[in-house]
């Protein structure tokens, strides 16, 4: 039997064009998948540009009686320094690193930081980070904030601090997002968690904890004493690994091995596994890393 439509011509019968509309609408949900499935694994690039743009966004105005890099000294001034001598200072005054024990400390200049990348991240699906990764560091003032940008979906922030013992941590911030869900959680490490002992040895062992919530404890061992190259040039470290565990609102593991560069004040190399749940999120967070630094000159 013909269906008319008009002027004589056939009609698709009424199975034609539901075959017809399932094979549009199995099309339809073949391309939404695949949106789905890229917008779970995206991990966009931040270019050291777009960083260099942020940090210049975060610091104060210059004016007639302040610089726009507060009181900490120039790069120009802490290079020179640098070259000069290999037991930098701490702050802006040599005789104030004296007075608090933390002449160790090389105070790194501000700015912008590109780090060479390898590894991937897993929650609802696993993504790769891009090759090249930009870490924001802001010592004015006499802080030492900094802001690892993996890429648009994944940042982390953490407040380092010497002290005559070592380099410790003070708070930890994490915030990742995977398609429709972003976990942004921020640990509070009291009393402080310390990452690099001083004075450096091989073989040394640490440990300790903290309460809060999330609380936890960890435990760290040095156990090499080595080069790396940074920007073609051979830098001096010390391989200090850590392990955390972490119980409450966050809980899981974390491993870092950090090749720390004493005359840099910076990480010339940091590897991490991270295990980590968050409360009210299903499923594990497993993240494995490694970051190399590029050169130790900073971008403005």
């Amino acid at each position: 039997m013909k269906f008319i439509q008009s002027e004589g011509e056939p009609m698709k019968s009424p199975r034609m064009r539901v075959t017809a509309l399932g094979a549009a609408l199995a099309i339809v949900a073949t391309g939404v998948a695949g949106l789905g499935y890229r917008w779970l694994t995206s991990s966009r690039p931040v270019t050291e540009a777009a960083a260099v743009r942020a940090y210049r966004a975060q610091q104060p105005t210059a004016t007639a009686t302040a610089t726009p890099r507060g009181t900490a000294p120039p790069p120009a001034a802490a290079s020179a320094a640098a070259t000069k001598s290999r037991s930098p200072v701490a702050q802006a005054s040599p005789a104030h690193a004296a007075s608090d024990g933390t002449s160790w400390w090389h105070v790194p200049p501000s700015g912008v930081y590109t780090y060479d990348t390898t590894g991937y991240e897993r929650a609802t699906a696993s993504r790769n980070y891009p090759s090249e990764t930009q870490r924001i560091v802001d010592t004015s003032g006499g802080r030492y904030e900094n802001h690892h940008i993996f890429s648009q979906e994944h940042e982390e922030w953490f407040t380092l601090q010497a002290t005559p013992s070592g380099g410790v941590m003070l708070k930890r911030r994490l915030r990742v997002t995977f398609g429709p869900v972003t976990i942004d959680r921020t640990v509070v490490f009291d009393p402080a968690l310390k990452g690099v002992p001083v004075p450096y040895a091989i073989g040394q062992t640490w440990s300790g904890k903290w309460s809060g919530d999330p609380s936890g404890d960890y435990s760290g061992k040095t156990t090499k004493h080595t080069a790396v190259k940074v920007g073609g040039k051979d830098v001096e470290v010390w391989v200090e690994e850590l392990t955390i565990h972490v119980t409450g609102s966050i809980s899981g593991t974390v491993f870092t091995r950090l090749w720390w560069a004493p005359s840099l004040g910076l990480d010339a190399r940091e590897d991490g596994v991270y295990d980590v749940r968050a409360r009210g999120v299903p499923g594990t967070y497993h993240t494995e890393y490694t970051v190399t630094l590029r050169s130790a000159t900073p971008h403005e």
